[in-house]
């Protein structure tokens, strides 16, 4: 059983650990000159923190494909998934502004749902390796996850990167969901509060990113 580990206690805590150390080590560099300086590629201004954090968050999420695709017994359960769908999303995508400007505000919601999911899956693993049944209080635990992740982000931490998002439906002319940042930005959610914390602005765009798909 490893010891309820995974692949080992060092990699293990590392892991577990990661986003701690990521947050230290961003808002240590936060404050250097990657921060400050400014370089233009393809048109695009943006600060050294973000064209170097940039290619780590493509680069985890194209791994995904070889661990799915390429991974036979995954590929076998799922192949309607890994296959039609896709193919179908992206052609919808390609001829439709419609289906193109859904799918992407769409995209940082399940973003959301996605990063508590990860959570909840991986404390029914470690649930398993000690002992426990993982199917038991699957239900409250999975809603516990998305919560805490959800929660802080509806609280106002980053609400304004998420539901921003909606002002994309300019583009087809959808005018109930253009209003819809203008009406968070103004509710009492704890936003103005939150957004006067230097720790909550570090967080919505210290590094010049999309806070909203970089967990991702």
């Amino acid at each position: 059983s490893n010891g309820g580990y995974i692949a080992g206690p060092w990699y293990d805590n590392i892991f577990i650990f990661s986003p701690l150390i990521a947050l230290a080590l961003g808002m240590g560099l936060s404050f250097t000159v990657l921060s400050d300086a400014q370089v233009t590629f393809m048109g695009r201004e943006n600060n050294l923190m973000a064209w170097f954090v940039g290619p780590f968050i493509m680069a985890h999420l194209v791994a995904v494909v070889y661990r799915s695709h390429l991974n036979g017994g995954v590929f076998r359960r799922f192949p309607l998934r890994f296959t039609v769908i896709p193919l179908a999303l992206f052609l919808a995508m390609g001829f439709s502004t419609t289906a193109l400007v859904v799918v992407s505000v769409a995209a940082t919601f399940w973003d959301v749902y996605h990063s508590g999911m990860q959570t909840f899956g991986l404390g029914r693993i470690y649930d398993a390796r000690a002992g426990n049944d993982p199917r038991l209080g699957r239900r409250l635990d999975a809603t516990f996850n998305l919560l805490i992740y959800a929660g802080p982000i509806a609280a106002g931490a980053t609400l304004m990167d998420h539901v921003g998002d909606f002002k994309e439906f300019q583009e087809i002319g959808a005018v109930f969901f253009t209003r819809i940042p203008a009406q968070a930005e103004g509710a009492d959610l704890g936003g103005g509060r939150l957004s006067a914390c230097p720790l909550s602005r570090f967080i919505s765009g210290g590094i010049g990113g999309r806070p909203g798909r970089v967990g991702r």
